[in-house]
């Protein structure tokens, strides 16, 4: 199908079946091991840029993980490609961390 014909936005480089974050908010099984497989290292070096130790960084990705659980049924790919919207969760997580250790 083609998203011009529909009228459909898309990201670049991203397609309505391959979003992972409307997965996870409908509960599909896979999407959030696949979200970490995808986006954990990208989560894993943020976090090990702001935490102190390795131990604190492994905590940090862990609240990141769990709020972008939480706020999946929030992502619009029309307002932002998936990576961006889970950047940004990330970003506000890690401060919010580093405001209330």
């Amino acid at each position: 199908m083609n998203p011009e014909s529909t009228g459909e936005i898309i990201p670049l480089g991203e397609s309505p079946e391959t979003s992972i974050l409307p997965r996870i908010a409908g509960g599909e099984k896979n999407a959030f091991r696949e979200c970490v497989e995808k986006h954990g290292g990208m989560i894993w070096r943020l976090a090990k840029h702001y935490a102190d130790s390795e131990t604190v960084a492994e905590a940090m990705t862990l609240e990141i993980f769990r709020e972008l659980w939480k706020c999946a049924a929030g992502f619009d790919p029309e307002h932002c490609a998936e990576e961006v919207f889970i950047r940004r969760i990330a970003y506000r997580c890690l401060l919010k961390i580093r405001e209330n250790p």
